[in-house]
């Protein structure tokens, strides 16, 4: 989904750093379990098949968005590119045809409320789709895109609540969960997104709460 977050009551709480609450709820939900909810094999495939479609639903505008352009061939061959010569062909694109770009990003975001109402009904007929359980890792990827206070206010509790039956990795959870702090400029608080630089703002309270999701501890805090 596009990364525009409108701010107020319910993330603000996060991305003031207004946390006891929050923090308070996951003390209270969370009780990590060694194993997931196991599924019959069948189960497994029939979701692997539905998540490859989201997958590809997922990635259905965004190369175009970015580079100009949907044909895989072309993608790779800008992707072998240095970083710099990327920058400039994204930079022209967007100075070129923003009215193309805006139309499909109308479109993507569409795509992207479907894909989030999807992968909600799949956690609640068959819990956390993750990589280990179903063999895709589409959901990883998917959260990608659920940084906005609507996003958050939906799937958090969702995902306490599979964190706690043990079907979605702690992991996972800490870098969605950084991630929307990190966007809008704060520190994190588990240090599980851009993990080479975990910057946090108290090393103590992080490792309690990486305790909680059954995260190990946290060396150090590595702040740019």
């Amino acid at each position: 989904m596009h990364t525009t977050i409108a701010i107020s009551n319910g993330l603000e709480l996060v991305l003031n750093m207004k946390l006891p609450f929050i923090l308070l709820m996951t003390f209270l939900l969370i009780h990590v379990q060694s194993y997931a909810q196991k599924l019959p094999k069948h189960t497994k495939d029939s979701l692997e098949i539905v998540l490859n479609e989201i997958g590809d639903q997922d990635q259905l505008h965004r190369w175009e968005i970015m580079y100009g352009t949907n044909i895989q061939s072309e993608i790779d061959s800008i992707n072998r590119l240095s970083l710099e010569d990327k920058k400039r062909i994204v930079r022209e694109h967007k100075q070129n045809n923003q009215t193309q770009i805006d139309s499909l990003w109308h479109i993507q975001n569409k795509i992207d409320l479907a894909n989030r109402d999807k992968l909600i009904g799949i956690i609640k007929s068959h819990g956390f789709p993750s990589e280990k359980r179903v063999n895709s890792n589409t959901a990883n990827y998917l959260l990608l895109h659920f940084l906005s206070e609507v996003d958050f206010e939906l799937l958090n509790p969702i995902f306490l609540e599979e964190i706690k039956k043990g079907n979605m990795p702690g992991h996972l959870y800490a870098s969605w969960f950084d991630r929307i702090l990190y966007a809008n400029g704060l520190p994190q608080l588990y240090g599980e997104y851009l993990k080479e630089y975990p910057c946090v703002e108290d090393l103590e309270k992080t490792n309690m709460e990486r305790k909680k999701i059954g995260l190990k501890k946290l060396k150090e805090n590595r702040c740019r």
